[in-house]
């Protein structure tokens, strides 16, 4: 069972806040999510420098539905919520959660995310998002099938990959084909071939779980760089990472796909 702080539990607005402060208590969004099915799984909250804040530090939760996505019970759905109770709107951010390599692949900002400002009626509208991301519980698992059929070439594959890698890396100069096909290595068997479901499964886990060296541009000067591990997937960096790169795969789901970083020669010998 997680240990609920006095920041998930606290149920009054900070001191300093005016009238048209509406607050939200994690608690009630807890029992919302109870009510659609939903377990709370993780809980991360900041840590406060002055005593009279201690109860009002930002909270980080991670829900997850109870019935599986899949036949497997590998993919499951999960709800991310974000409450800052001094400053910044909520967040609440749908995403799936591969249970075979403990990985939150969080869906992208222009599909499955919702900010609620600390206005009007704040609880309401919380509700009313969290109702929506539920309903759209299907059409996360419609993609998946989709990008399972889509099938790409090894340039595309490569330009995912150094395009994911940029997300992680924006100063980014050149990339050796050793780290490239490292980036693309097939490390389970379920996740073997050219799909865009199973390359992409493989560069998220491969950004996110292993350290990649490349030649970065600082100051006009060319330096031997290398990418961090993202090991935990409630962190907002790993977080903001795994929607950048969901959002960067569905533009390889349309129709149209670009080789830029391929044409731009962004692989070394």
């Amino acid at each position: 069972m997680l240990h609920l702080t006095n920041s998930f539990t606290q149920n009054v607005k900070f001191g300093s806040k005016t009238a048209k402060f509406s607050h939200v208590t994690p608690s009630d969004v807890a029992q919302i999510m109870t009510n659609h099915n939903f377990e709370l799984i993780s809980l991360k909250t900041g840590h406060a420098k002055l005593p009279d804040r201690a109860s009002h530090q930002t909270t980080f939760a991670r829900y997850r539905h109870l019935e599986a996505l899949d036949n497997t019970e590998s993919l499951k759905y999960d709800i991310i919520v974000k409450i800052p109770h001094l400053y910044g709107s909520i967040s609440l951010i749908a995403g799936i959660f591969r249970l075979v390599c403990k990985n939150g692949l969080v869906t992208g900002q222009s599909v499955e995310s919702f900010k609620v400002p600390h206005i009007g009626d704040a609880p309401r509208l919380v509700s009313e998002s969290i109702e929506q991301l539920v309903a759209r519980r299907s059409s996360v698992l419609d993609t998946v099938s989709s990008w399972s059929k889509i099938g790409l070439s090894d340039l595309e594959a490569a330009d995912l990959a150094i395009s994911g890698l940029r997300l992680r890396a924006p100063n980014l100069n050149q990339v050796s084909v050793e780290t490239l096909m490292d980036m693309l290595k097939t490390r389970r068997e379920a996740d073997a071939g050219n799909s865009l479901w199973n390359v992409y499964n493989r560069i998220q886990e491969a950004l996110t779980k292993y350290n990649f060296r490349y030649e970065a541009l600082v100051d006009s000067k060319l330096v031997e760089s290398t990418t961090r591990r993202l090991l935990r997937p409630d962190s907002e960096v790993a977080v903001g990472f795994n929607r950048d790169l969901f959002d960067l795969a569905s533009r390889f789901g349309g129709e149209v796909k670009n080789l830029n970083n391929i044409n731009n020669l962004a692989i070394g010998a």
